[in-house]
């Protein structure tokens, strides 16, 4: 075999590799947390997906920037181990405009429906 054969081979070895690993790692994305909440109540919804995967928080398919107003706060935290980040959003009081799908990467179809149970609604029942 001569340079180029091996070079050739040690290419192809090295993209069945990543396409490998890729395709393993390559999931879906679990969410945990609140499915519903009382207004002025906190609530947390986690994210576990691949470090491949970038971190963007939407709700109803806008983008969300964290600020006073809405009160969302957003972390990640990510393991090289195993390959996994872990982002959260964390709200210290549920408003009425939390209400909503939520969604942490937007190239995948999983998402997390959070219902704000506003405290008129609490108080009629």
């Amino acid at each position: 075999m001569d340079f180029l054969q091996k070079s050739f081979i040690g290419v192809l070895c090295l993209i069945l590799i990543v396409l490998c690993n890729v395709a393993v790692l390559e999931g879906r994305v679990v969410y945990e947390g609140n499915k519903t909440v009382e207004e002025g109540q906190p609530f947390t919804i986690t994210c576990r997906l691949t470090l491949y995967d970038p971190v963007k928080w939407e709700k109803d398919g806008v983008k969300l920037v964290p600020d006073s107003q809405n009160q969302y706060l957003i972390t990640e935290d990510s393991g090289e181990e195993d390959k996994i980040v872990l982002a959260k959003l964390v709200v210290k009081s549920a408003l009425p405009l939390h209400t909503g799908t939520y969604q942490c990467n937007s190239f995948h179809n999983e998402s997390h429906q959070l219902t704000v149970l506003s405290a008129v609604t609490l108080q009629a029942n």
